[in-house]
């Protein structure tokens, strides 16, 4: 969720090819805001909250087309699309049949909350096809939170593209300078449609907006970046409708790389309380699911962890104990917390697993790298 609405932060200014298609930028700008973006995607994933993430289709559908009218109501004046706009303000809450990127851009959460795949790509369809129900809206929203949910669960970046290539479809390979050079041109549509209102054919084929072409922009960004902020910088090179691309790229990328905590404070600035109220809820929601572990390569334990978790012994005295820890990759000493593992079932482990919740609920300031059962 904080990957997505920084991403949408330090994109807003960049939007439709406003920025000179670079890595080279001050992350915020001189008066940084959230976009529609933000409000969509807190307004899905408090949709979801208040169905429950067991509900049905219709129960689940229901709750977020409420909570698209509620957040969007009451934030009438950010910058949503023309079909989109009349959907929310003119009391007719049918589909409209988009192909656009708006179904992606607001579907973080969906691939935090479900423990499946399968449930997660169901979900993403739903949450689609209360607005955005053409194919490719549809699959805008299913191939991000598909990466989302394959990147939380450790799948690395080949597996990653492997899969949303051949499930979606989507051309992962098309060099940076490709990409910039088809945002150039359709920048250039969009502006000659908006003086003479004649309409190109890349400019009614080629929509910058385009589930189609944004969505697999933003998955290659998140490909190309080794970290999370070099992804939103690859994301904003590209063009485009930048911060649509960077909140995606940004959801998927705070997956794998983490965010640094300084960003995430950042973002808290520009937010108002009553998004950081859902923000809060979800992260109560998700924080502790079995899912959450730590990807078996883990490069960056100096700058994203304060504390690694990890199964060591079969001792009762080795249960919830500190000890220091120096990882492979790095001279860096980390403190280490130890939980009862080898010979126990997984009823057993559940003792130990209680105290590390209660543990790190009482101490939320720190982050923690958790290494699989049986891993290493």
């Amino acid at each position: 969720m904080y990957g997505a609405i920084l991403g949408d932060i330090i994109g807003e200014p960049f939007e439709f090819d406003r920025g000179n298609k670079t890595k080279d930028f001050p992350l915020f700008s001189s008066k940084p805001c959230f976009t529609d973006d933000t409000v969509m995607t807190v307004a899905i994933c408090d949709g979801i909250l208040t169905a429950g993430t067991e509900a049905n289709e219709q129960t689940m559908k229901n709750a977020m087309i409420s909570s698209l009218l509620n957040w969007g109501h009451k934030y009438p004046k950010e910058n949503y699309g023309l079909s989109f706009r009349n959907w929310l303000f003119n009391n007719d809450t049918k589909p409209y049949n988009s192909w656009g990127n708006g179904s992606a851009m607001r579907v973080s959460s969906v691939g935090w909350l479900f423990d499946t795949l399968e449930r997660t790509r169901q979900v993403a369809r739903w949450s689609a096809e209360i607005t955005h129900n053409h194919l490719e809206g549809v699959k805008g929203a299913e191939s991000t939170a598909s990466v989302i949910w394959m990147a939380r669960n450790g799948y690395d970046k080949s597996k990653i593209k492997s899969y949303i290539e051949t499930n979606f479809g989507y051309d992962l390979d098309m060099p940076l300078e490709d990409i910039q050079e088809r945002s150039t041109k359709l920048a250039f549509s969009k502006a000659v449609y908006n003086i003479t209102k004649i309409a190109s054919d890349d400019y009614i084929n080629n929509n910058m907006s385009s589930a189609s072409l944004s969505c697999p922009m933003a998955i290659q960004a998140f490909l190309l970046g080794c970290n999370y902020e070099e992804s939103i910088r690859y994301a904003l090179a590209m063009g485009g409708d930048s911060d649509s691309i960077a909140c995606m790229a940004g959801s998927i990328s705070a997956q794998v790389y983490g965010i640094p905590k300084q960003l995430i404070d950042d973002a808290l600035v520009y937010l108002p309380s009553e998004m950081i109220d859902v923000l809060n809820r979800f992260e109560v929601e998700n924080t502790f699911t079995p899912t959450r572990i730590t990807p078996p390569k883990v490069e960056f334990w100096s700058q994203e962890c304060d504390i690694i978790v990890f199964g060591y012994g079969n001792g009762e005295n080795e249960k919830g104990t500190f000890d220091i820890y120096r990882s492979r990759q790095n001279s860096y000493p980390k403190k280490s917390y130890k939980i009862a593992t080898i010979g126990k079932s997984l009823e057993e482990i559940k003792d130990g697993i209680a105290d590390l919740i209660t543990y790190a609920k009482q101490n939320p300031e720190l982050r923690f790298h958790i290494r699989q059962v049986g891993y290493d």
